[in-house]
C-alpha cells in the first residue's frame, strides 16, 4: 500500500497524468483484474491515494515514476550540455 509520504514525493513527479501511462504499463504487461478486465483509472487513482491496496498497480506507478524521473534527468543533462553548463559536482568539488 502505498503511504501518505510515499504519495506526496510521487505526486510531485508524476503530477495530475499518471493514470493513462500506468494504464498503458498495465496492458503492455498483460495484467487484468480478476474478471479479465482492464483496470480502470478509478481503480488506479484509489490504489495511489492509499484507498486499495493492489501490489500490480502499485509497481506499476513505481515504474512510471522510475521511468520519468529517469528522462527528467537525461533531458538535464542534454540542457547543461546544449547550453554549456557543467555539473553541479563539477562546480563544487
Amino acid at each position: 500500500m502505498i503511504k501518505k509520504e510515499e504519495r506526496i514525493l510521487l505526486k510531485r513527479l508524476l503530477g495530475h497524468n499518471y493514470t493513462r501511462e500506468v494504464g498503458f504499463l498495465l496492458r503492455l504487461k498483460k495484467i487484468s483484474s480478476r474478471r479479465g478486465t482492464r483496470y480502470s483509472a478509478s481503480m488506479i487513482r484509489r490504489v495511489f491515494n492509499g484507498y486499495a491496496k493492489n501490489t500490480e498497480i502499485e509497481n506499476a506507478i513505481l515504474q512510471v515514476y522510475a521511468t520519468r524521473k529517469q528522462r527528467m534527468e537525461e533531458n538535464d543533462e542534454l540542457k547543461n550540455t546544449i547550453l554549456g553548463l557543467g555539473s553541479e559536482e563539477e562546480k563544487n568539488p
